[in-house]
């Protein structure tokens, strides 16, 4: 039986990929900061679907936080890797807490690129495995209002696409989630609620989402794009003028000079 690491699993994306996971039989390891609550998840999903599920303990946001979280999981064998913890942060870079910025990089980044490199050095000596790193469809323009956050996830997203390429060689399939806003909370988080990006018709379910990233696992997908409106934004900002993808990605924050 396969087993799945999700980080930033006691909630959103990363507990409902637990669900989907457990109902098809996938032993889970889930990490967040929160232990009761990942334990009482554990549990339910354990009693419903017949699985095993053990939790760790683990705030990622701190230098050195991957390298304690894999202290922590010894030599239990991964076939699956759910990068999913993050968060966003919206307001003019200039004015923001500079230790939450860095916080955000450490987590976005730092912590995503250490636990690939982990366990992907790891599913490679196993023969093989599946990664699934969080990205967004931020990371495919400049975001004045929040330029931190779209700056990791354009990392995020060309980071995995490459590592996909290195490691297919290998067994190791990497796909980029790219979601669009998302109703999970995310946008209270971020200070961005009344955002356009946070209201319809952008805005999708999570539970869309969270069929659609499942599909995306399942059919071992690179750069997945979650909607078909979310698609035509991602793509066509390649071909806009720059300052123009820079004036609508500022309307859609809210931000205003």
């Amino acid at each position: 039986m396969a087993t799945a690491l999700i980080t930033g699993a006691s909630n959103g994306i990363g507990l409902e990929l637990a669900r989907r996971l457990a109902a098809d039989g996938t032993d889970l390891i889930l990490v967040a900061r929160s232990v009761d609550k990942l334990q009482a998840i554990a549990t339910e999903l354990s009693d419903r679907h017949g699985i095993k599920a053990g939790v760790i303990g683990q705030d990622l946001g701190y230098e050195g936080a991957a390298d304690e979280l894999m202290q922590k999981l010894g030599d239990q064998r991964v076939d699956m890797l759910i990068n999913n913890a993050g968060f966003g942060e919206f307001g003019t870079f200039i004015d923001a807490d500079i230790k939450r910025i860095n916080q955000m990089v450490q987590l976005n980044v730092a912590a995503l690129t250490s636990l690939a490199h982990a366990m992907g050095r790891r599913m490679v000596a196993q023969g093989g495995g599946q990664i699934l790193n969080v990205a967004s469809v931020a990371g495919f323009m400049p975001g004045p209002g929040a330029a931190v956050y779209y700056a990791s996830k354009a990392y995020v997203l060309s980071f995995s696409d490459a590592l996909n390429y290195e490691l297919k060689g290998h067994n190791v399939q990497v796909t980029t989630l790219c979601p669009g806003p998302t109703d999970t909370g995310f946008a209270t988080a971020a200070n961005a609620v009344g955002s356009a990006a946070f209201r319809w018709p952008m805005l999708s379910s999570l539970e869309s989402l969270a069929d659609y990233a499942y599909a995306s696992l399942k059919a071992k997908r690179g750069v997945s794009v979650h909607r078909l409106l979310t698609k035509i934004l991602a793509f066509s900002v390649r071909l806009a003028p720059r300052f123009l993808v820079n004036i609508i990605s500022a309307h859609s924050i809210g931000f205003k000079r």
